[in-house]
């Protein structure tokens, strides 16, 4: 089944395992399996107290745990698709970062797939497609003068394996474009 990183410092596997007779892997497996069958949207400590005859701290530490580790892959929505952010804040004034997106010329130079835009607000932000049909919004924070914040949401990704690739790929982008217009 599924294999969910363990980000805990509270327990440790070996501990989970010797109070419970099960560890991590084996608890996220089962809380997805009464998911699955409709037991719960999302298991109780009851449930798991009642059905698995834990001790409550037991149960609600494993439901405390799987909700942690699940904020669910962080970037996960509610239909299952995935989103990113990257944000930089860019020594130069708002106009000369919104032309960073909007001038075809400087645009090319770092952001060579965009050639529209699904939506423009002039000064405020900006969305288009991108290259795998997922969609990428971009609002602009006038931070003083000479400053100006990007945030960029990439959104409808479908692949939890994008999702690194996605994030490392905007923030080489908008660095690119902070040294183009700086």
């Amino acid at each position: 089944m599924s294999q969910k990183s363990t980000n805990l410092n509270r327990v440790s596997n070996e501990k989970l395992l010797a109070e419970t007779e099960k560890n991590w892997t084996d608890w996220f497996e089962i809380i997805e399996k009464l998911m699955l069958q409709n037991k719960a949207n999302r298991p109780t400590a009851k449930l798991l107290s009642q059905e698995y005859g834990l001790e409550d701290f037991w149960a609600k530490t494993i439901i405390d745990a799987f909700d942690f580790d699940s904020a669910r892959i962080s970037n996960e929505r509610k239909n299952s698709d995935f989103e990113v952010s990257a944000t930089l804040t860019i020594d130069a004034a708002l106009h000369i970062v919104v032309q960073g997106f909007t001038e075809s010329s400087l645009r090319k130079i770092w952001l060579p797939e965009i050639n529209e835009f699904k939506k423009h607000n002039i000064g405020k932000n900006i969305r288009f497609d991108w290259k795998d049909e997922t969609l990428v919004n971009v609002n602009f924070y006038p931070k003083s003068a000479k400053k100006c914040q990007v945030s960029l949401q990439h959104s409808k990704i479908k692949n939890v394996e994008e999702i690194e690739t996605s994030k490392l790929e905007w923030k080489a982008r908008l660095d690119k474009l902070a040294t183009l217009i700086s």
